[in-house]
């Protein structure tokens, strides 16, 4: 295939441009931003929610399903996905960083109730 014929089937490949990534922690949501050419001044973001799929602690599986779930926008010809597993491998961290904390605050609160306990006896 020529370089021109190449050119031109990625032109009709790439439906969109992007732009970069965005994440929201809580829910955990990743947001492509993009225009849909070069013309276009107004940006848009396509949310991807993680809900329940960060509980699977496997970031590569996470990613490839990603991939397979959203291919319109997640396509490896357009998209690295390498990119989108560092945003999972940040969203994954602050779950269990949460988690931890979470934890943390109810081995608190067992110790403050068994302090009250005592307090009564």
């Amino acid at each position: 295939m020529n370089k021109i014929n190449l050119q031109k089937k990625q032109k009709q490949k790439q439906k969109f441009i992007p732009l970069g990534f965005v994440i929201k922690y809580d829910p955990p949501v990743i947001g492509l931003l993009y225009k849909r050419s070069v013309q276009e001044t107004k940006k848009k973001v396509y949310n991807i929610h993680l809900q329940n799929l960060i509980r699977l602690d496997d970031e590569v599986e996470i990613t490839k399903q990603l991939f397979e779930e959203h291919p319109e926008f997640l396509d490896p010809d357009i998209i690295e996905p390498e990119q989108v597993l560092g945003l999972v491998q940040r969203l994954i961290e602050y779950r269990q960083i949460m988690e931890q904390d979470d934890d943390n605050e109810y081995q608190d609160e067992e110790t403050d109730s068994h302090i009250i306990d005592e307090m009564f006896d």
